[in-house]
């Protein structure tokens, strides 16, 4: 998901931008992920490890 923010973010040590993907990786390439929100759907078909 994606963000539009009314106005610009003030960027600092906590808040800063990402590169998004020009691609999709291929099957079987190792991801690193972040975010927030749940980690479990029941509509998910994908298994996701959580490797910390």
């Amino acid at each position: 998901m994606l963000l539009e923010l009314d106005k610009p973010a003030l960027l600092n040590s906590y808040v800063n931008t990402i590169n998004l993907a020009t691609c999709c990786p291929s099957p079987g390439t190792r991801c690193s992920v972040s975010g927030w929100g749940t980690i479990k759907s029941p509509q998910s078909r994908f298994y996701y490890p959580i490797i910390f």
